[in-house]
């Protein structure tokens, strides 16, 4: 990805953040990213992340924040106990979900389409992700009343649109290959 194009990428990814946020009645200030790790929380987070492939772009959206933070946005009534856990990862993954959604409606404006898959979800201390070497990543942290957190953009640019890369053909599930 060249520089025009991170910064591109960038911007929609960081305009989606803040518009998502705003959305939900959260005030979202960016800080800078660069060559720095993230800001990590000293406690619980919640985490998900969420691929999407198209023609012309593949790649994969993470979102991470404080356990508490999530539990605070949640837009509808707290779960009984047992079921609190669920309500949790299910809208961290829906987080990440719109956060997609709004950053593809933003790339659609450069021809770039594509479908996004189901969120993953997961739960842990400090949460830290890491790109892949020579991988074209974008991390962006907010602050949220007083809380850090993250999202991370992997992508990558398919040439000529063709299932092949490196010589290899990529077979789609299901397809029966002989050898």
């Amino acid at each position: 990805m060249d520089t025009d194009q991170q910064d591109y990428f960038r911007g929609s990814l960081s305009q989606s953040v803040v518009e998502f946020f705003r959305d939900y009645g959260v005030d979202c200030t960016s800080e800078e990213l660069t060559a720095a790790p993230a800001r990590e929380s000293d406690g619980s987070e919640m985490g998900s992340v969420v691929g999407f492939k198209g023609t012309n772009l593949r790649g994969g959206l993470a979102f991470v924040a404080p356990a508490a933070l999530v539990a605070k946005m949640l837009p509808v009534p707290k779960a009984e106990e047992g079921r609190a856990e669920l309500q949790l990862r299910d809208w961290t993954g829906e987080i990440a979900n719109q956060l997609a959604g709004r950053f593809k409606n933003k790339l659609s404006a450069r021809a770039f389409d594509f479908d996004v898959g189901t969120a993953v979800c997961f739960r842990g201390m400090s949460i830290r992700l890491s790109f892949m070497p020579n991988a074209d990543g974008v991390s962006l942290s907010y602050s949220i009343d007083s809380a850090g957190i993250r999202v991370y953009l992997d992508c990558s640019f398919v040439a000529d649109g063709s299932p092949e890369e490196n010589g290899m053909r990529i077979v789609p599930e299901g397809d029966v290959v002989i050898f």
